[in-house]
């Protein structure tokens, strides 16, 4: 649109909870019991109860902003697709959440058999749909470490990669924290596109 100088605009507050805009606000229990009297899924909420989910919602707006990084380079960074960039600082040594890889376009900063959608209301193409704005496939974790999150539905030859800050040259140890439900699992790490070591097994955990 820029090269035939037509003017637009990003809605940068047009939806609340979400992923594919620049700023989420989390939607509160108060909120959403406002939300599903309006969609007609529940009772019309007491005049007290809809007082506190608009003006809390309103306030929310001010001061619980969630900034997705990766809308924002997409928005901003004529590159940003084209070229890996590190969506947080990881160190190492340190703790790398799988969903914190770099960001970048499909097979750039990360490969998922299915990445986009490609039909109007076609099949669902994203199993988890949270957190990041792509095609890898990332859902809420439960994880007693405090992983919020985890990248799954994991397919043959998927990857992410992860630009690192490595505090000094040495030896380090690697721990993965998986889950599967089924045998004959397998992860691989690369350092520079280098396989570092044998393959890992992914043992069955049953989920």
């Amino acid at each position: 649109m820029e090269c035939y100088g037509i003017g637009w605009c990003w809605w940068t507050l047009k939806k609340l909870d979400t992923i594919s805009g620049p700023l989420s606000v989390p939607i509160s229990a108060a909120y959403q019991k406002v939300l599903d009297y309006w969609n007609g899924a529940a009772a019309r909420p007491a005049e007290g109860d809809a007082h506190d989910g608009l003006f809390g919602m309103a306030a929310d707006l001010s001061g619980n902003v969630v900034v997705r990084p990766d809308v924002v380079a997409m928005l901003t960074d004529r590159n940003a697709g084209a070229i890996a960039r590190p969506f947080r600082s990881l160190n190492i040594p340190g703790t790398i959440p799988a969903a914190d890889y770099d960001i970048g376009n499909e097979g750039v900063s990360y490969h998922d058999a299915v990445s986009m959608q490609t039909q109007y209301n076609g099949p669902i193409w994203n199993s988890g749909w949270d957190y990041r704005n792509d095609g890898a496939d990332i859902g809420a974790s439960s994880d007693p470490q405090g992983f919020a999150y985890d990248v799954g539905w994991t397919e043959d030859g998927e990857w992410l990669s992860c630009t690192v800050n490595v505090a000094q040259t040495t030896a380090y140890q690697i721990e993965a924290r998986v889950a599967s439900a089924v045998d004959g699992g397998r992860l691989r790490v690369y350092l520079d596109g280098v396989p570092m070591g044998a393959d890992l097994n992914v043992p069955n955990t049953g989920g």
